[in-house]
Formats: structure tokens, sequence, C-alpha cells
């Protein structure tokens, strides 16, 4: 099984990231262009960073397979079905999906924006384990 966020999030994200980014960048290179570099170095830094987060929606995946589950973005992580404890909603800003150890620990978070209650209901069903959420939980 494998969950991916929403394309209308995706597509939200790259109008707004990819054109700020740019602007940005843009604004950057010309900051150094007239001998500023510091300032167009934070500048061009600034909107590689919003467009490494663009790249990271768009890229973000969570796959279930017979031995665990894993996050695809930002970076990689894993856990295997014999460690994960629960799945938990985490009530902050912004909310999260919260995958916890066995002992506790939080293996990896993700954004609860990106993935329905739902879809992870079905993923902990899967994986032998439970989702811990208040009822009636609207996003």
């Amino acid at each position: 099984m494998t969950l991916r966020p929403p394309k209308g999030y995706v597509i939200l994200m790259a109008c707004l990231l990819g054109p700020t980014g740019a602007v940005f960048a843009g604004a950057g290179i010309l900051a150094i262009a007239q001998r500023q570099p510091l300032p167009g170095a934070v500048l061009c830094l600034f909107g590689l960073v919003l467009w490494g987060f663009l790249v990271g929606t768009g890229r973000m995946e969570l796959k279930v397979d017979a031995t665990g589950v894993a996050r695809s973005a930002p970076w990689r992580e894993r856990i295997s079905r014999d460690d994960l404890g629960s799945i938990q909603f985490v009530a902050v800003r912004p909310p999260v999906w919260a995958f916890v150890r066995k002992d506790g620990r939080r293996a990896f978070t993700v954004s609860a924006y990106l993935f329905s209650q739902e879809d992870l209901t079905t993923m902990a069903s899967l994986l032998g384990t439970r989702v811990e959420a208040p009822p009636n939980l609207a996003l």
C-alpha cells in the first residue's frame, strides 16, 4: 500500500512555492550582481529552501510492505512492523501524525494535512497496530 498527498495539495504548493522561490532566487542574483554578496546569498539560499520544500512535497509517500512502513521525504525513514506501537495524532501547529515505537519514542512524523485518518486507519490495520486520534477529527 502506498499513500501520497492529494494532488490538489501538491498543485497548490507548486503554485505557491515555485514562483516564490524563483522571486527570492532572482532577487538574490540581482543583489550579487550589484555587489551585495551576503544579502544575495541569503536570498538565493531561501529560494533554494523553498524549492526543496516543493520537491519534498511532490515526493512524499508512505509505503507499507510486509516488513513495516517507510516515509520517503524530506528524508527516508523506516520503522519495522515489530517496532511500531501506534500511529498518534499530535495537535501541534501544524498538526502531525506520529509513528511511535513500542518504547514510546517517535520514529517519524508526517503532516496531518497530507494523509487522512481513514487512510492511516487502513494502513494501521495492515500493520497490526492502532490509530490514536480524537473522535470526529476534522482538519
